[in-house]
């Protein structure tokens, strides 16, 4: 029972660094999760912005899409999708090394 705790805490761990660095580096990795959060006909934007309460190198970020029946705020959904994603690639790389560590313990 304790090898998937440890598979777990260290995905998530990873997942959340993955998150944030990314995001942090390139706000416009958001776009991946477009197939997603769009409906068909739609398109995604992605603006980033500071305000003057922001420190500097702060800033902020805003998700839309745009389709037929107008402009709708999706940024938590897009946000939630890409940590998903880093989720699923951080147990794709963590699962498989944990395993041959804990297999080559003696």
């Amino acid at each position: 029972m304790t090898i998937p705790l440890l598979i777990a805490g260290i995905s998530l761990w990873l997942a959340v660094m993955l998150f944030a660095a990314g995001l942090a580096s390139a706000p416009r990795l958001v776009r991946i999760t477009r197939f997603l959060v769009c409906p068909p006909g739609c398109t995604m934007e992605i603006k980033t912005f500071s305000l003057p309460y922001h420190r500097p190198g702060e800033r902020g970020i805003e998700i839309k899409i745009t389709g037929p029946d107008g402009t709708r705020d999706v940024k938590a959904k897009a946000l939630w999708v890409l940590f998903g994603m880093c989720l699923v690639l951080s147990i794709l790389i963590v699962a498989p090394v944990v395993l041959v560590v804990v297999n080559r313990l003696p």
